[in-house]
C-alpha cells in the first residue's frame, strides 16, 4: 500500500504490485475507525472479564503453593545429593572404594545435582511471571480501542503489530486476522452475543491459566467441566481449541500494520510487511 495526501487528506491505495486489480482510494481516517471496530470487538464485558481476572488469580495462588512445595523438596533432595557427594569422597579417602567406582558414582552424582540445579531454578523462576502476563493482556484487550485512539502513528503500529498478524483491504474494507489468543477472544464475543450465554449461564466461566511465549493457552468451560492444566497443550476461547497456532503469512493488499502519516506530498512508500 502507498499513502499520499491530496488536499491535505492522506489517502492510501494499492501500488498494484503482484497483480492487484483495485483502484479505489481509501481516506486515512476511514481505515483507521476500521481498526478502532475491530480493537473495540475485543473488549470483554465487565462481569467475563472480572472472572478471567478472578481465575487468573486464582490458579496463580495455585501454582505458587504447588511451585513452593515442590522446591522444598527439590531442595531436601539437593541436600542429600550433596551428603552423598562427600561420603563417596570419604569412603575413597578410607579406602573403602576403589578409584573407578569413585568415579563413576562421582560422575552420576554431579550429573544429578546438574539436573536438580537446572529444576530448582525452573521452579524459582516458574510461571508465576505468566500469570501476571496473562492479567496485562486481559487489561489491553479491554482498553485497546482507547489506546489505539489517542496514540501517535508509531505507537498505533507498535499495539497493532502486538494484535494484528496480516490486514488487508478490499473494496475499502480492512479484513484483520487477529493474532492468537485475540482472535479467540472476539470468535468468543461473537458466540455470547448471539446466544446471550454469559448472561444466562453463571456458571460458565472463562479462565486464562497460561501464557507461553506470548500468546496464552485459554479455555471456557462449563460446570462440571475442568480447566486445562497449567503445563497442557491447547489454547481456546470457546467450545473448541486449535493444536496448531502457525503464524499467519502476509496476504496480497496487505496494509501496515499502522497507519503513518505522510510528512511530504507524493507517493510516500510503506512496509505492508506484518
Amino acid at each position: 500500500m502507498t499513502a499520499e495526501i491530496q488536499k491535505g487528506i492522506v489517502y492510501y491505495h494499492c501500488t498494484h504490485y503482484r497483480n492487484c486489480k483495485q483502484r479505489a482510494y481509501t481516506r486515512e481516517d476511514t481505515l483507521e475507525e476500521q481498526f478502532h471496530q475491530i480493537l473495540t470487538a475485543l473488549r470483554l464485558k465487565e462481569k467475563t472479564a472480572d472472572a478471567v481476572r478472578q481465575g487468573i488469580l486464582a490458579r496463580r495462588e495455585e501454582e505458587y503453593g504447588f511451585q513452593k512445595t515442590r522446591l522444598v523438596d527439590l531442595k531436601l533432595q539437593y541436600q542429600h545429593l550433596i551428603e552423598w557427594i562427600d561420603k563417596i569422597y570419604d569412603d575413597k579417602m578410607a579406602g573403602l572404594i576403589d578409584e573407578e567406582m569413585y568415579k563413576r558414582k562421582s560422575a552420576d552424582y554431579l550429573k544429578r545435582k546438574g539436573e536438580l540445579t537446572e529444576t530448582i531454578a525452573d521452579y524459582t523462576n516458574g510461571n508465576i511471571n505468566t500469570f501476571e502476563l496473562s492479567l496485562n493482556v486481559l487489561e489491553l484487550v479491554n482498553k485497546a480501542s482507547e489506546i489505539y485512539k489517542r496514540r501517535t502513528p508509531e505507537e498505533k503500529q507498535m499495539l497493532l503489530k502486538v494484535l494484528v498478524s496480516n490486514a488487508t483491504l478490499k473494496d475499502k474494507e480492512i479484513d484483520a486476522t487477529l493474532r492468537v489468543p485475540f482472535n479467540y477472544i472476539v470468535e468468543y464475543n461473537k458466540t455470547n452475543n448471539k446466544s446471550g450465554i454469559a448472561d444466562s449461564n453463571p456458571d460458565r466461566t472463562l479462565v486464562v491459566p497460561e501464557a507461553y511465549s506470548f500468546a496464552l493457552q485459554c479455555r471456557v468451560y462449563g460446570a462440571g467441566r475442568q480447566p486445562l492444566g497449567p503445563r497442557q497443550p491447547g489454547y481456546v476461547l470457546s467450545e473448541w481449541w486449535g493444536s496448531n497456532p502457525r503464524p499467519h503469512r502476509p496476504k496480497r493488499c496487505a496494509l501496515p500494520t499502522a497507519l503513518h502519516s505522510v510528512r511530504r506530498s507524493g507517493q510516500t512508500p510503506i512496509d505492508c510487511s506484518i
